[in-house]
């Protein structure tokens, strides 16, 4: 359902970053910034007002000859999904779209020094296309949330939630272990000329027990190439309430261009659920990103 009254959702300000090409997901870890870009050959480390002071090679990029710091759509890994695990661990998902390409699974691990692993995601986004709620529709996860143990992806085309252990997940991918269990879940979202919107960003707060999520309508036919972009939007949902009272959206209002937000972060909360402080990723495909601030109070 979209709502306008009740919660407000405002901009504070906003930064445009060109050396970082299509950010597609952010995270607040370490008291840095954490970025990925869909068309990036590194993973971005940056400071509070959003200057990069480091970068991690992605390892299947290091052949990859980017333009202009893009990676063509042939061959870029295209991490669109990306959580904090614990202290010392965060993972990134490709979206699945194309394989192999697109099947990457990133484990950073370390405090002041990091270590970067990657494993194939492919068995496992074999066994996700054969969920029934995949029947006729594209793969392509664009987010990524962890609730305690528990890890939940988000599948653009048909908003499908799917939960599962991420330790499974884990000794799946990296010990051959069987592909865990799932559990699958569709969110209704909102419309613009009568195209749907997709999951494009989702944060979790474990202070709150409230899960945000981002969507955005892009007129495009496949989940392959761009289209126009007509609007975004921030969803909210207690996660035990998810099934039964669904996801209440509002509309993301920027000054001047539309831009299609990719990602949400949770700064901070306060007053007991009532005052958020929240960070989007846009990306409007031309190589460029656009960071947010943003405040959301519930009324």
């Amino acid at each position: 359902m979209e709502k306008e009254e009740r919660t407000i959702v405002t901009i504070t300000d906003q930064y445009k970053v060109n050396d970082i090409p299509g950010a597609s997901g952010i995270v607040k870890h370490q008291g840095k910034y954490w970025v990925i870009g869909d068309d990036a050959a590194v993973i971005y480390i940056l400071n509070k007002k959003f200057k990069t002071i480091g970068t991690l090679n992605i390892p299947s990029m290091k052949n990859a000859t980017p333009e202009d710091g893009r990676v063509s759509k042939k061959q870029k890994a295209d991490l669109e999904a990306m959580v904090v695990v614990n202290k010392s661990e965060i993972v990134c998902f490709g979206s699945g779209s194309k394989s192999p390409q697109r099947e990457t699974f990133i484990r950073i691990l370390g405090n002041d020094h990091y270590k970067v692993e990657e494993y194939s995601l492919h068995k496992f986004y074999a066994a996700v296309k054969q969920l029934p709620e995949m029947k006729g529709v594209e793969l392509n996860i664009e987010a990524a949330a962890m609730m305690g143990k528990k890890l939940y992806l988000f599948n653009r085309q048909n908003n499908l939630i799917i939960s599962l252990s991420y330790k499974d997940l884990f000794m799946h991918l990296s010990s051959g272990a069987p592909v865990p269990q799932m559990k699958t879940q569709i969110i209704s979202t909102p419309q613009i000329d009568g195209l749907y919107a997709g999951v494009s960003g989702a944060s979790f707060s474990n202070k709150s027990g409230r899960l945000f999520l981002t969507c955005s309508v892009e007129n495009t036919s496949d989940a392959y190439n761009d289209g126009e972009i007509l609007g975004s939007y921030l969803g909210t949902v207690f996660l035990d309430e998810l099934e039964k009272e669904g996801v209440s959206w509002y509309p993301i209002k920027t000054k001047g261009e539309i831009l299609k937000i990719e990602s949400v972060e949770i700064k901070s909360v306060k007053n007991e659920d009532k005052d958020y402080k929240l960070i989007f990723a846009a990306d409007n495909d031309n190589g460029k990103s656009v960071f947010l601030n943003a405040t959301f109070v519930v009324k």
